[in-house]
């Protein structure tokens, strides 16, 4: 019987721990997880997108994450509003409506890059994009990237140079 005085033990598997904690752990045979030898594989899209990720990341880039919800207003002013899905209880009216493109999230980190100051952003970002097509709604994966400011950091022997387009040439080339 358990003794009163543990409260913790409620269980059989509380009985067969303290057992085995009396006992010794390092007396008990470690048994082989048959998940451990099974190999398993990555679809062609993660090997792509890993692939991409490391490729971008290689050339001097930084990975973002922005939300997958923004404002319809985003959208109204970007044009790209057609064929958004509309959140049926949204947190907000910043986040009701689904993105349909990357675009609005780049922008807004490279806006808040430029507020604090920093001179060169170079950045991307793979992720999903919604879109309602009739009564069916659709899923993809983009890619975007975003260049602002100095192609590289100030320093004392180089004259520092703005981002243009043979930048965006050369990592779309790559």
């Amino acid at each position: 019987s358990i003794p009163t005085r543990r409260d913790d033990v409620e269980t059989e598997a509380d009985i067969a721990e303290e057992v085995a904690r009396l006992y010794g752990y390092d007396r008990i045979p470690a048994a082989q997880d048959r998940a451990a030898r099974s190999h398993g594989a990555l679809s062609l899209r993660m090997e792509i997108s890993l692939r991409l990720r490391r490729l971008l990341t290689g050339m001097g880039l930084t990975e973002v994450v922005t939300d997958a919800m923004v404002s319809p207003e985003v959208l109204d002013l970007l044009g790209i509003n057609s064929g958004a899905v509309v959140i049926r209880n949204p947190v907000g009216i910043n986040a009701s409506v689904m993105r349909t493109m990357l675009v609005p999230g780049i922008l807004d980190v490279l806006v808040r890059n430029e507020h604090r100051g920093e001179e060169g952003v170079a950045i991307f970002e793979v992720g999903k994009v919604y879109r309602r097509e009739g009564d069916e709604f659709k899923e993809t994966w983009h890619l975007a990237l975003g260049l602002s400011g100095l192609n590289e950091s100030r320093v004392w022997n180089r004259t520092p140079r703005d981002f243009d387009f043979f930048d965006l040439k050369g990592i779309g080339e790559a």
